[in-house]
């Protein structure tokens, strides 16, 4: 609440995934934020190690890229594969929100609402992550423990199995806190 006081005045209000807006303000603050899901980058990773392949529509490649076929997942590589799968996630979500706002836009879905903002609309977008807590805790295993995949006929990964202890997103841990960092860096 004072974040979004100082930044967008008084009258400030939040808007789905919490951004800040200023309903009242025509000249300097943003008073409409465009529609903005969530991605899931825990998702990606997964599909990113199986070689692009969804976990559940296994004969759907999402993206094109070679699979981990470690038994025990190496950090390094992982992370390689995962800074490729996020390159086309990130891509791919920046697609799709430019293209559900121009078909509302286009066909005036909001007209009704729209006419409550004042005639100079100044908007923002926003994007955010799911499953970003679990995907920190699962690279902060494969780096500071032992992680063995478990696979299924087909050589997809579907669980793991991990040896040892790890610190964990949210302990106070500058070693998982890299991590995230690194996360949010790789994702924006």
């Amino acid at each position: 609440e004072t974040m979004a006081k100082e930044g967008y005045g008084e009258m400030s209000c939040i808007s789905c995934c919490v951004s800040p807006l200023d309903p009242e303000n025509e000249n300097e603050r943003h008073n409409l934020q465009y529609f903005g899901a969530r991605v899931n980058v825990l998702k990606a990773m997964l599909t990113g190690l199986n070689g692009g392949y969804d976990d559940v529509h296994k004969d759907y490649k999402v993206f094109d890229i070679e699979p981990v076929t470690d038994e025990v997942l190496d950090y390094d590589t992982v992370m390689e594969n995962f800074d490729k799968s996020l390159t086309w996630l990130t891509d791919t979500y920046v697609d799709a929100m430019n293209i559900i706002h121009y078909m509302t836009d286009k066909y005036n879905y909001e007209a009704v609402q729209m006419a409550f903002l004042p005639t100079r609309v100044r908007a923002n977008m926003g994007f955010g992550i799911c499953g970003f807590a679990n995907t920190v805790d699962s690279l902060s295993a494969i780096k500071y423990a032992k992680v063995k995949t478990i696979r299924d006929e087909n050589g997809y990964i579907y669980d793991y199995e991990v040896e040892g202890d790890f610190p964990r997103y949210g302990e106070d841990d500058d070693r998982v806190d890299d991590i995230a960092k690194l996360l949010m860096k790789m994702y924006y």
